[in-house]
């Protein structure tokens, strides 16, 4: 009699554990598949703005923006990471982070002057006249963007749009650009030209005796309170006392001579010089060094990606996250 009554419950007991067998792998093949499927998406991700790209780029710069869409920016951050550790310690120095971000800059701008004569030359056909004008460069902006026209942009993308025409009409000549003047306006900290406007409106604005040169005084005008500096020269010179300007005057005053040339002056200008990247690599370490020891470990610069974006690609110093010049 018990055997009769046990055998329908453990029926109904196997019933149910095969239906949660069921459940449990009809589960696990939907796992598999939303995986699959967010795998292929990205990947197909990549594939689309791969094909969005200038055709000017080479096989090489496609390869750097395939391998930089690949992986999250953490990820990103990881691999730089061990490449500028030197000595394989787990820590970056300032010494370490200064050079490597010297070498980020170095790259970036000799990225911007090798495209910049492709990009012109694909450009300049609607006439090919050796000028750039605006709507050839807005035929740009919209492949950029994967867009046909302006009402295909994002309203973030035509607010860039519109930034980038001010920029253009304001340095542009009768409204179009010469190739020089292209690379001044998509990658300024590549054009000596435009270093050198810079070195020569510092120099008119700040030499007192006229003799073409700055001495500690002069060049002190800059950290004096009453003196309104522009962006650009309290980027390149953000010392607050008298004292660091005059560490920093001879530190550039290479021939000794108590003053700065304008060659001198045209050196530092230039985004590659090193001590551009040595105070970038002591701002970020005060930034991120948890833990005060004067070095940084992964985790620390984890904690501020959008901080160190620009050891992955030292255009994120340079320029806004909107624009793509």
């Amino acid at each position: 009699m018990k055997t009769c009554i046990n055998m329908p419950i453990r029926s109904s007991r196997n019933k149910i554990i095969l239906t949660l067998y069921l459940v449990f792998a009809v589960y696990l093949i939907y796992v598999i598949i939303f995986l699959a499927s967010m795998l292929f998406r990205s990947a197909s991700d990549v594939k689309t703005k791969i094909r969005a790209l200038p055709k000017y780029m080479s096989d090489a710069e496609i390869d750097k923006i395939r391998v930089l869409e690949v992986g999250t920016l953490q990820q990103q951050l990881q691999q730089a990471f061990g490449k500028a550790d030197d000595n394989k310690n787990g820590y970056l120095d300032k010494d370490e982070l200064s050079e490597w971000i010297q070498m980020k800059v170095s790259e970036h701008i000799t990225v911007g002057v090798k495209t910049n004569f492709k990009v012109f030359l694909l450009l300049d056909k609607s006439p090919k006249d050796g000028w750039i004008s605006m709507e050839e460069y807005d035929a740009l902006f919209l492949s950029s963007r994967g867009a046909k026209t302006e009402e295909d942009l994002s309203r973030s993308d035509r607010e860039q749009l519109m930034s980038e025409r001010a920029e253009f009409l304001e340095l542009g000549n009768e409204e179009k650009l010469t190739i020089d003047e292209l690379l001044t306006f998509r990658h300024p900290e590549s054009s000596h030209a435009h270093l050198l406007a810079r070195v020569t409106e510092l120099i008119d604005t700040l030499d007192e005796d006229g003799d073409g040169a700055l001495s500690v005084s002069e060049l002190g005008q800059l950290s004096d309170p009453a003196y309104r500096p522009s962006e650009e020269e309290a980027a390149n010179f953000p010392v607050s006392s008298e004292t660091e300007m005059r560490a920093l005057h001879a530190r550039l005053d290479t021939n000794g001579d108590q003053k700065l040339d304008q060659h001198e002056l045209l050196v530092f200008a230039d985004p590659r010089h090193v001590e551009h990247a040595s105070r970038d690599a002591a701002r970020l370490i005060r930034l991120a060094d948890a833990d005060g020891d004067g070095q940084l470990a992964l985790t620390e610069l984890q904690m501020h990606p959008d901080q160190f974006r620009m050891i992955v690609d030292a255009r994120h110093r340079f320029h806004q996250p909107g624009d793509r010049r």
